[in-house]
């Protein structure tokens, strides 16, 4: 979903009274929101139980002043399961805003470059093996106010393989390697295998394996 532009509220997904939406294995990138909306890549609203896995939320923009340039939740429930959201901007510059007595399960998730990560009018947002980001990718706050609870989550660089080409897989050098938590998903993003401790974030690094060439006479 890339390259979108609302005329109203999100610029990727506007999911509305929704129940048990699965929204799984996507790059929701570069997409642009509305002047009076929230959401520049996707919006939850009066929605319950949604169950995402595998995505990519990054590079989104959000016009004017409301709030959620990344995913916005108005009196919404959800799982979120391997998300990687990077450099969403605009409005207030949230990766992740969340009001109206939402409910936030965060697992396995790489959170990075935004003015605040995430921000919740209240506090039910559980967040589990979190990457905040470091130097150049660090968010100007990671939480605000810091009303998360959970585990494992910390600053480090997420080291992607060229996000000014839009590519948000991590490289070797990630923070995010083996720092994840067992969360049941078996493949990432381009399906394939986590094996040990995942990563975190929608991509798990696999390293390339080169076979010595043998040449034989006969």
């Amino acid at each position: 979903m890339y390259g979108n532009a609302a005329g109203y509220s999100a610029g990727g997904i506007d999911v509305w009274s929704s129940d048990g939406l699965s929204l799984s294995d996507n790059w929701i990138q570069d997409n642009s929101g509305a002047n009076l909306g929230y959401g520049g890549g996707i919006r939850f609203a009066s929605s319950q139980d949604a169950w995402m896995a595998n995505n990519m939320v990054v590079d989104n923009r959000l016009n004017g002043t409301r709030s959620g340039p990344g995913l916005s939740f108005d009196g919404s429930s959800a799982h979120l399961i391997h998300t990687t959201l990077a450099r969403n901007t605009g409005a207030n510059g949230q990766g992740i805003f969340a009001f109206s007595n939402s409910t936030l399960w965060l697992t396995n998730t790489i959170l990075v470059s935004h003015t605040v990560g995430i921000y919740s009018s209240n506090p039910s947002v559980t967040m589990t093996a979190t990457l905040w980001g470091a130097g150049a990718w660090a968010n100007g706050y990671d939480a605000n106010p810091e009303v998360y609870t959970g585990t494992i989550n910390f600053d480090a660089e997420p080291a992607f393989v060229d996000p000014y080409a839009g590519d948000y897989r991590i490289t070797n050098d990630s923070g995010a390697l083996n720092q994840g938590v067992d969360a049941g998903i078996v493949r990432d993003i381009d399906g394939q295998l986590r094996v040990g401790l995942p990563d975190l974030g929608a991509d798990e690094f696999v390293a390339a394996t080169y076979l010595p060439l043998i040449l034989r006479e006969w």
